[in-house]
């Protein structure tokens, strides 16, 4: 997962949020599964897919409040 997320961010030139959305949509629906990630750029920028009905995820990122979220926000 983290290998094809660097080749859609470097190669595809996706965003982070982008290239997130890709590897859970394409590998983990692929497989039948569920699941997700969180995943952070070298900007600061940070993904959180989930295929799932549900994924505990939160963030602080400088400038910005901190946030928790369980379901879709």
């Amino acid at each position: 997962t983290a290998y094809d997320m660097t080749v859609l961010i470097k190669h595809a030139r996706l965003s982070v949020v982008e290239a997130a959305d890709e590897v859970i949509g394409r590998t983990l629906n692929a497989l039948g599964g569920t699941g997700g990630l969180v995943a952070i750029d070298a900007r600061g920028r940070v993904a959180m897919s989930f295929n799932s009905r549900g994924m505990y995820r939160g963030a602080h990122v400088e400038g910005a409040a901190p946030f928790v979220h369980i379901f879709e926000a």
